[in-house]
């Protein structure tokens, strides 16, 4: 529901503000170099990763302070999120059209036109502001097909009681890949994940 969806929003927003102020804490003592995984949710809670934090993880990312990495998985899920709800706003919009006044009507149909052009150029202005961003994207994880279906049967977590969690498995396993690729001095990963956190 929209009241979900804005409260999911509202959550990622603070788990942003948090991830801000840890990494801003890491850049000042030099101690810990953190990693911050970011999924989907985190990317459709604010489609362009704009605001003065994520600006902060961008520079502490060009400082090396933080490792920000990007599943491609995360990227691919935005994206077909964004164009579907875009479509969806799109349709209704283009149903209510007809019941405006002629020039109001012509300034709704450009709008609706420059939304559309928007929706199909999201994914390369998505991976531009990522670039700005200083993020890493890591690729799909080495995972046996057998082991994720196991998970599954046995609903281990991060797959719920009916079975569904397939993308969050894989992101977890993206996420633990990228740990053992990491050094032991790097202890320190952020999981900006509703799902992932309960693992």
């Amino acid at each position: 529901t929209r009241k979900e969806s804005s409260a999911a929003s509202d959550v990622y927003k603070r788990q942003i503000h948090l991830a801000a102020r840890c990494i801003c804490g890491a850049a000042e003592t030099r101690e810990t170099a953190m990693i911050l995984f970011v999924d989907a949710n985190a990317i459709v809670a604010n489609p362009l990763l704009r605001g003065r934090q994520w600006d902060s993880i961008g520079d502490a990312a060009a400082t090396g302070a933080v490792t920000l990495l990007v599943p491609e998985l995360a990227i691919t899920e935005a994206v077909a999120r964004y164009r579907r709800t875009e479509g969806v706003r799109q349709r209704a919009l283009r149903k209510e059209v007809r019941h405006w006044p002629r020039p109001a009507r012509d300034h709704l149909l450009n709008a609706i036109e420059a939304a559309a052009t928007f929706s199909e150029d999201y994914e390369r202005l998505l991976r531009e502001r990522l670039d700005e961003l200083h993020a890493e994207e890591a690729g799909y994880p080495d995972v046996d097909h057998a082991e994720i279906a196991e998970r599954a049967v046995g609903r281990v977590a991060p797959f719920d009681e009916e079975g569904n969690g397939y993308r969050d498995t894989l992101h977890w396993f993206t996420f633990l890949q990228a740990l053992q690729e990491r050094e032991a001095h790097d202890p320190f990963a952020f999981l900006l994940s509703l799902s992932l956190i309960h693992i």
